[in-house]
């Protein structure tokens, strides 16, 4: 298991929803919560879909490559999520 840091970017419209949608597809795929935070709505640096603001959620996970990888596919079908980034936390040495 690794741990990622995991940012997504939801439609201004239909945050309710797109934040029930994330737990559910984490759910399903297994991956474990270790921190969240929501950095609300913010102003987007270009125009997504003609959206101006976006409502913007940052979490760590715990999940392993294949499930990451599931998690990737299932947010790319759901049209709520309008960007997402994964990035490998990297284990911190002495």
């Amino acid at each position: 298991m690794r741990n990622y840091e995991f940012t997504v970017i939801i439609r201004s419209g239909k945050v309710e929803e797109g934040k029930n949608a994330l737990k559910e597809i984490l759910t399903k795929c297994e991956a474990t919560v270790v921190s969240e935070e929501d950095w609300g709505l913010r102003r987007l640096a270009y125009e997504i879909d003609e959206l101006k603001e976006a409502y913007y959620s940052h979490s760590i996970l715990e999940a392993t490559p294949d499930k990451v990888a599931k998690i990737s596919a299932l947010l790319r079908l759901n049209t709520v999520f309008l960007r997402f980034l994964f990035v490998v936390q990297e284990k911190k040495t002495a």
